[in-house]
């Protein structure tokens, strides 16, 4: 749980102790962190004035205003600042408001059908890759209302990873304090990783029973796997035309561009599954397309653990399970026991 401090009694996490954390993890000795402030907030209604927080291996060890702070200590003195302790939304697509792409815009996006044996589909032909959005990013779309922040505020989180609303490809996500600064001070990690669901098509929102490609959980796995294989196509076709500068350039391509991160391994894929299959095809797909992958949602990774240990699969894993199913009730515990009647 990350403490976190505020000038103007909004929310932010210490993100110079993240860094620290991070920075030494591979260390062979961590020394202590020790942050002062003005006042700590142990628990609702309990202030310490001139407190301090002691944390050791990334955990905290101590909190109180009479604290040993050791000799060894990296210390940040907070004078002017509030810290509290808060929890972190492991993802929501909460104050992304962008939205989908419609007909017309993909139209603007569609160019002519080339022989795709000398060129990439240089664009977004009508009904093609319309769940692709790999250009789209969170840090350019993140906008939350105060009643957003303040929502969060109400339950103890102070920070969160947002990503786009799922589909095939939504996008990039990017981690935000959930505080009242303006929007640039509180990105604290921009384009986290891509975030990708392929436990459905795509459906036209306007008539629901129109189903267009790809409309089948296949029809997206495939889609992702094609769109990859393109991106690849893309950039060997720039770099042939960089050192032949002869002919036409390779038509540009937005979402093709944006995965140049992704085709290196240096931005990892966050597959949104929960079932065993669903976690096992989405490792499967992330081998073939040579992508970094993580888990998202994980509700059964217990039963692929050995897999994502022995392939150091990164896991989100979501606490919103379904509702306990109600016990049965048993006739013979619950209910009074009848007399039989006796026998004529």
């Amino acid at each position: 749980m990350p403490f976190s401090f505020s000038r103007r009694f909004g929310v932010c996490v210490v993100a110079v102790v993240c860094a620290v954390l991070s920075q030494t993890a591979s260390a062979e000795f961590e020394p202590p962190i020790a942050i002062k402030a003005g006042k700590v907030v142990r628990a609702p209604g309990e202030i310490i004035e001139n407190g301090a927080i002691i944390i050791r291996d990334g955990r905290i060890d101590d909190v109180g205003a009479d604290v040993n702070i050791p000799a060894n200590a990296d210390v940040f003195d907070l004078p002017e600042s509030t810290v509290y302790a808060g929890f972190i939304d492991a993802l929501t697509h909460e104050g992304v408001d962008a939205k989908k792409p419609s007909d017309k815009e993909l139209r603007v996006l569609r160019d002519e059908y080339p022989d795709t044996k000398e060129t990439i589909q240089p664009g977004i032909p009508e009904g093609y890759r319309r769940a692709i959005r790999a250009r789209w990013r969170v840090a350019e779309l993140y906008a939350p209302s105060d009643k957003q922040i303040e929502a969060h505020h109400k339950v103890g989180l102070t920070a969160a990873l947002v990503s786009p609303e799922s589909t095939i490809m939504a996008g990039n996500s990017a981690v935000y304090l959930l505080n009242n600064e303006p929007l640039r001070r509180r990105l604290l990690l921009q384009d986290f990783a891509l975030h990708a669901d392929l436990a459905r098509g795509t459906r036209n929102t306007n008539s629901p029973n129109d189903m267009r490609y790809p409309a089948t959980q296949a029809g997206a796995i495939a889609l992702f796997r094609q769109t990859m294989h393109d991106a690849r196509w893309q950039r060997e076709l720039e770099a042939w035309h960089g050192r032949n500068s002869l002919g036409d350039a390779p038509p540009f391509d937005r979402d093709l561009a944006a995965l140049g991160p992704v085709l290196d391994r240096k931005r990892p894929v966050a597959f949104f599954a929960n079932s065993e299959n669903e976690i096992l095809r989405a490792l499967d797909l992330a081998s073939q397309t040579q992508v970094e992958p993580m888990i998202v949602g994980g509700h059964e990774a217990w039963k692929v653990a050995d897999r994502l240990k022995r392939e150091g699969v990164p896991l989100i894993l979501s606490l919103k399970f379904g509702d306990e199913p109600e016990k049965p009730k048993s006739p013979l515990v619950d209910e009074e026991p009848q007399e039989l009647p006796a026998c004529s």
